[in-house]
């Protein structure tokens, strides 16, 4: 299996593609409940309907509010995640792409995901190494002579660099 093909390195690339371009819908419907938040199929669903109907994918999760019938619950739930990717946006300026990566990876707490996920300890730690070892965001900050979240999904691609970990201790050590 490709290095990229691996799920929990395509979930923190949708993370950072969907921060950087909050209208990127596969990289929305594959990490609105990733960790799991409880935010139903229905619901999401529902918010891709009406967000066709409008016409207006980006309105996906910025509009939730406005559903008729949509419970309660469901809106929190919906508003808590967006609130969250709407914070990470206003960061893109304040931090270089590594730090976002690492602020992005803490703060959705991924590796108490692995663990809900993988209940073999060998598997937890095989996919933490994966994201641990995921190169991408170290190179192209490294190479880009600006690094930024708007160039970095097309900028990362290159493949040619030896890998670079960002080491648990340095996802424990950000603010």
């Amino acid at each position: 299996m490709s290095f990229y093909d691996r799920k929990e390195v395509r979930d923190v690339l949708a993370y950072l593609k969907l921060v950087a371009n909050p209208t990127d819908e596969p990289s929305l419907l594959r990490i609105i409940n990733i960790p799991a938040r409880g935010i139903s199929q229905a619901t999401v669903k529902r918010l891709l309907d009406e967000a066709i109907r409008r016409e207006n994918r980006y309105g996906m999760c910025w509009h939730a509010k406005q559903l008729d019938g949509l419970p309660a619950n469901a809106i929190a739930l919906v508003d808590h995640f967006r609130i969250m990717i709407e914070r990470f946006h206003r960061q893109i300026r304040e931090k270089s792409p590594v730090e976002l990566a690492k602020a992005i990876i803490r703060d959705v707490a991924y590796k108490d995901e692995l663990t809900r996920l993988y209940p073999n300890v060998d598997d937890q730690t095989a996919r933490w190494a994966a994201v641990e070892e995921w190169s991408t965001p170290l190179n192209y900050s490294r190479r880009a002579s600006e690094p930024s979240m708007a160039g970095f999904p097309t900028g990362s691609c290159d493949h040619r660099d030896e890998p670079t970990k960002i080491k648990e201790s340095e996802l424990d050590a950000m603010p």
